[in-house]
Formats: C-alpha cells, structure tokens, sequence
C-alpha cells in the first residue's frame, strides 16, 4: 500500500502513526503542537478523528463525550494545511458518510481509519472503498467471518491493511494474540499492523516483530485532562517507540545462516607442548583454545593420532601443514 510518496509493506520500516484522538482538549494550538511533536519524534503520520457526535450517537448519557472531544470542521482545512507544511502526512478516522463526505469535499485527507467499532457500518465500509484512497481498518470487533467477509467482498490487500486492536482502553498485553498478525496474513492476504491503546510500548515493539507494517499509539501532550492518559505516550515515550519500532524491523532482515560476528574469540587447536617431527599428537600435547588462529577446533579428534611433520614449539597454533 501506498500513502502519497510512503510504500508501506514489510519491505520498508513500519509506518508511524500518531492518533490524537481528544487529547486535543478542544484547543487548536494544542492539536498545532501536537502535529509538530509527532514530527520531531519521527512519526510518519498524525491521525484525529472526524465526526460530528449527532451522527454517532443520541444517546444522552454519551453525546456530552462526544460533544467536548471533537473537532470543529472549520478547523480542518487550517489543519491539513499546517501538517503539510510541517510535513508530516495528515488522515482521519470518519465516523459517518457525512464526514466521509466533508473530507472527500475538502479533498487532502490522502487515506482513511476506520475504527473499530465502526466495522459493522456497512455503508460507511463502501462509502469508503468507494473514494479509492488506502484505509487502514482497526479490528478490535472484528472476529474471523468478520475478517473473511471485509476481505473478500470489500477491502482489497492493494489499498487495505488490517490493524490488528484490542478495544479495551487499556488493553492488556495478554489479549492481544500477535501470532495472528501472520495468521491474517496467510489466511486473508493482508498486510497487518497494530492499533495499540496498551501501557508501554512492548506490544507494538513485538508486533512489529511479528510482521506488523504499521503502527499506531496514542500521543499526548499532558495527561492532565487527557482522555487517554492511561495509555497515550508523551513526546519523548513516542521517540523512543519509534525507534525501537525501526530497530525490531531492521533485526527481521531475511533468513541468513550466514555469520556476522568476529571469528577471533572462536576456539582453534593449539600446541601446548613441544612436540618433536614424528611425534603423535595427542590429549598431552594439542589443546583447544582462543583465539581463532590455527585449526578449527573441529578438527580435534582427526588430528588426534596423526604425526608431526616438523618439531612444533608449544604456544604454535596447529596449522595442517604442521601434520603428516
């Protein structure tokens, strides 16, 4: 998949997300400092959330949530703006056709989220795929017809990737089950990354390990007031998670047998008594030890019982030469 000039796949380091979700507070700087934070911790993307809360709910004992976490669409043309100019690449969750919309009309929201709980909205599903922008899909609610029905008549592996989620706020690192990120892999064709709202940054360091192309974690500014205090990161956590991020992907390289380290400390066969020509070399005579200048140390039992070809001094590393 591809997001303006960034090939996200397993051949390239993990995408870096940012989701700021309402750790805006409501306040334009701070969504302002946040975008220039994300960048400086080498992100590669910020995400915030487009909704208006009457189209996610009427529920009275929820609307208030909504209503003091969203953020106003007169702000958003500034918002991609500024991104693009601290350029760092800018998207959004959409919550109902009617954002979808608001953001197609806008027309630089490059790709889109779609969240976990929105994985039911059918027509938001094909609304979406309808734009033919990359989305990522969070799958917290998604179970494996969840996965086999998206897959196979929505979404396809050129312009999707699941994000696999826990939608618990923690979530604990116990439920996350990352051996199904290759799983999805193998089963749907889906390149898989990790929607993380756990404590730390271990789950998406491990996920990556596993496979994971892209990942996403909460930032925050101060946890005071934040939402998600509880398992957002501050700038300096996000730094350092991206850097271990880019650190697991760079250990996954390929299948290589091959040796990497300094042979100098390997063991070899070493004369540690004189041993006259003609002499058999034996236990008495030939030791194993570092460093690695003479015979390898395999070698030592076929040595054994042979004869030397030439007097051999002791602290001589045995050289096949030396043997009849």
């Amino acid at each position: 998949m591809q997001i303006k000039n960034r090939i996200i796949d397993r051949f390239n380091p993990p995408f870096m997300i940012a989701e700021l979700s309402g750790n805006h507070k409501q306040n334009f700087n701070i969504l302002v400092d946040m975008f220039k934070a994300a960048k400086d911790c080498g992100c590669d993307a910020v995400k915030f959330q487009v909704y208006m809360p009457e189209d996610i709910t009427i529920d009275p004992g929820l609307l208030p949530k909504y209503k003091n976490t969203y953020i106003p669409e007169a702000w958003l043309p500034n918002l991609f703006h500024i991104c693009h100019r601290v350029e760092i690449i800018p998207f959004a969750s959409v919550f109902s056709i009617r954002a979808l919309n608001l953001l197609e009309e806008e027309g630089q929201c490059p790709t889109y989220k779609i969240a976990s709980f929105e994985t039911n909205h059918s027509p938001l599903l094909k609304a979406v795929r309808a734009t033919n922008k990359p989305v990522f899909i969070s799958t917290g609610m998604m179970n494996y017809s969840d996965y086999n029905y998206l897959a196979n008549n929505i979404f396809s592996p050129l312009n999707a990737i699941f994000m696999k989620c826990v939608s618990n706020y923690p979530a604990e690192a116990k439920d996350f089950n990352l051996l199904t990120i290759p799983d999805i892999k193998n089963q749907f064709g889906f390149d898989t990354g990790i929607s993380d709202h756990s404590k730390g940054i271990g789950v998406s360091i491990a996920a990556v390990a596993l496979g994971a192309v892209a990942v996403e974690k909460h930032l925050t500014l101060s946890k005071n007031g934040c939402p998600d205090a509880q398992f957002a990161l501050f700038p300096d956590e996000m730094e350092i998670l991206v850097k271990e991020c880019k650190n697991a992907w760079e250990a996954l390289g390929n299948i290589d047998y091959s040796i990497k380290g300094d042979k100098y400390h390997n063991r070899s066969l070493w004369v540690i008594k004189d041993i006259k020509q003609g002499e058999l070399l034996t236990s008495e005579n030939i030791g194993i030890l570092r460093p690695n200048r003479g015979m390898d140390a395999k070698a030592y039992y076929s040595v054994m019982g042979k004869k030397a070809r030439i007097d051999i001094l002791h602290e001589t590393s045995l050289q096949n030469e030396y043997i009849e």
